[in-house]
C-alpha cells in the first residue's frame, strides 16, 4: 500500500525514498531511475520501484534482536544507563522519557540499517589490467526525497534526531546515496500513506490531494 502511495508521488515529487519503521519490520520503498554513468558500471539491473522488508528490524516484536545487533555497550553508552530493565518490560509505545529515549536508538539504527541493506555500494576491484568500479544494488545517488511514515518516525519526541541520521547516513561516502544535508525529509504527520495508497487505485486524485496535505517538510 505505501508502495501505491509512491507510485503517485513520483511524478510529483521525482526520485525519492520511503522509510517505514515499525514495531515488526523496517520497511523502505523507493522510486528512483538513477545516475547513467552508473547504470554502465551495475552488475545487474535494479527495478525502477524497490521495495525492501527487513523482518529483523523491528523495534517492538523484534526488539531484542534489533538491540543485540547494535550492541549493548553502544546502546548503554548513549542512554547513560543500563538498558536491559527497559528491555525486560518492553511496552509497544514508549511512555517514559527512558523509553522514549531507547526507542528513538532503536528506530535510527533500525533505519539506518535498512537503508543501508536497500541502497547500492560501489566497489573497488583490481583485476590485471588494472582497478575497476563496480556498482551493486539500487542507486540512490539522484534521490531528492525522503519520506518518513509510521509510528516512530512521525510519533516519537525524539524523531528529528533519527529523521537526521536517516538523511546522513552517507557520511562515508560509500553508498548509493545522496550526501548528508542533501535530501528533503518529509513526514507523513496524518499517517496515512498506506491507507491513501490503497484508495488511490479508485481515487487517485483525492489521495494524491490528501498525501501532498500529510506530507510536512522538516527543518533538521
Amino acid at each position: 500500500a505505501v508502495m501505491e502511495a509512491l507510485r503517485l508521488l513520483h511524478p510529483v515529487l521525482g526520485d525519492l525514498l520511503t522509510v517505514d519503521i515499525g514495531g515488526a519490520t523496517t520497511d523502505v520503498h523507493s522510486a528512483a531511475q538513477g545516475n547513467e554513468e552508473i547504470a554502465l558500471i551495475q552488475t545487474q539491473p535494479e527495478p525502477f520501484f524497490k521495495r525492501t522488508v527487513e523482518g529483523d528490524l523491528g523495534t517492538f516484536v523484534n526488539a531484542g534482536e534489533l538491540a543485540r545487533q547494535i550492541g549493548g555497550v553502544k546502546i548503554d553508552r548513549e542512554l547513560g544507563f543500563g538498558h536491559e530493565a527497559l528491555m525486560a518490560d518492553w511496552p509497544p509505545i514508549p511512555r517514559t522519557a527512558a523509553e522514549q529515549h531507547l526507542a528513538a536508538i532503536l528506530a535510527r539504527e533500525a533505519g539506518c540499517m535498512a537503508i543501508q541493506r536497500h541502497a547500492g555500494k560501489i566497489r573497488q576491484v583490481f583485476l590485471p589490467e588494472g582497478r575497476r568500479r563496480y556498482a551493486e544494488g539500487k542507486d540512490l545517488s539522484e534521490a531528492g526525497t525522503l519520506i518518513a511514515t509510521g509510528g516512530a518516525l512521525t510519533r516519537l519526541d525524539r524523531r528529528q534526531e533519527v529523521l537526521s541520521a536517516l538523511r546522513d547516513v552517507n557520511s562515508a561516502g560509500q553508498m548509493l546515496y545522496p550526501a548528508p544535508g542533501v535530501l528533503k525529509v518529509l513526514t507523513d504527520r496524518h499517517y496515512l500513506m498506506a491507507a491513501l495508497g490503497t484508495l488511490s487505485r479508485m481515487y487517485p486524485e483525492a489521495a494524491l490531494k490528501l498525501l501532498l496535505d500529510s506530507l510536512t517538510k522538516e527543518e533538521l
